[in-house]
């Protein structure tokens, strides 16, 4: 343990894994440790007679992030998928998916009027006289069928657990949070107080992973083209008026806007923070 030596902390999970991995694959023993009071991960060598090699690798590291050595050795770090692992290292995720089913439950087991008066949001002016300043987060949380619910859930799961895993949970509560507000502010603008549903969310985590995939490969955050390509065609589609179904599509604009906006954010001020 006295041979220990503390060699650079980063703001994000995935980039400290990432290094100790490629670190590991040189034979140079290091491991992670998360200080939550300064809120980052800091990388340990176990030996520190490996100082002056785990430098060169460290500096050459954080130069070129996008070397494909890099980003091979983050992108094979996988969330798992479910168990006690998951909940610890996806919690919100896992929480947002649990509040959203209890709802559901609830708007079928004779509380729909009450889950309606409670969770719809209203105009800006009554929300700000009552100071009931949820109702502009808690529309995303009703859905009003199965496969409304099960759908958008699916899609949260996959790209939010992502997020979490790679970046911690309070960015993904941050992306939760401004995509929500923005997409459900936006939505009432145009169509008024009867929509909800966890979609512009769900296109917020798109615009969010999808930015960060193109911006800053290394954090392994990316998604297969073919989805980002459905995804945008779904929203096109939404518009025309031809599908079965009615969509908030200024729900689901605004929280695309508003995740690529939030990636654009993190690739300009977030940086590793270097010992």
């Amino acid at each position: 343990m006295t041979n220990q030596l503390e060699l650079i902390a980063f703001n994000q999970q995935n980039a400290a894994t990432a290094l100790i991995v490629y670190l590991q694959s040189q034979n140079i023993a290091a491991q992670l440790v998360k200080r939550t009071k300064q809120q980052d991960f800091l990388v340990v060598l176990n030996d520190a007679t490996d100082r002056d090699s785990a430098v060169a690798i460290t500096k050459h590291f954080v130069a070129h992030p996008s070397d494909p050595k890099y980003q091979l050795a983050g992108s094979s770090i996988v969330a798992p998928l479910f168990g006690i692992q998951a909940f610890k290292q996806t919690p919100f995720t896992w929480f947002i998916v649990l509040l959203c089913a209890v709802v559901y439950v609830m708007q079928n087991a004779g509380l729909q009027v009450w889950v309606e008066q409670q969770f719809r949001i209203l105009p800006l002016h009554v929300i700000a006289h009552y100071g009931q300043w949820w109702r502009v987060i808690s529309p995303s949380l009703i859905h009003f069928s199965e496969l409304h619910i099960i759908l958008n859930l699916l899609v949260w799961w996959q790209i939010g657990r992502l997020i979490e895993f790679r970046l911690g949970s309070v960015s993904l509560i941050t992306v939760f949070l401004l995509t929500s507000i923005i997409s459900n502010i936006a939505q009432l603008q145009v169509s008024g107080t009867g929509f909800g549903g966890l979609s512009g969310v769900v296109y917020g985590v798109i615009g969010f992973a999808w930015f960060c995939g193109l911006l800053r490969p290394m954090l392994g955050i990316k998604l297969p083209g073919h989805f980002v390509a459905f995804a945008i065609a779904w929203l096109v589609l939404g518009y025309t008026d031809v599908l079965w179904i009615k969509l908030a599509n200024t729900a689901h604009t605004g929280g695309l806007i508003a995740g690529g906006l939030a990636a654009l954010c993190l690739v300009w001020f977030v940086k590793p923070k270097q010992r």
